[in-house]
């Protein structure tokens, strides 16, 4: 909540909440924490939305040509 909230938050600290956010976001802790802080859904979706996407960047989705080749370790 602390790099959500300060403004001079570097880029590795939006990237530890937006996982840590994008964890919790279907639950009723992160309903809590959103509701209670004014202003802070805006920012707790944009370090989301900052982490899903070096996430996407990070490992590209390739699924094998072969079904004999498929380790679904590849992918968790």
């Amino acid at each position: 909540m602390k790099s959500v909230r300060k403004p001079e938050a570097d880029e590795a600290e939006k990237l530890h909440a937006g996982k840590t956010f994008k964890d919790i976001a279907e639950t009723e802790l992160f309903q809590k924490l959103t509701d209670s802080f004014s202003g802070i859904s805006d920012r707790v979706n944009e370090v989301i939305d900052l982490y899903t996407a070096r996430a996407a960047e990070a490992k590209p989705l390739v699924l094998p040509a072969r079904i004999e080749d498929f380790d679904i370790r590849d992918f968790v």
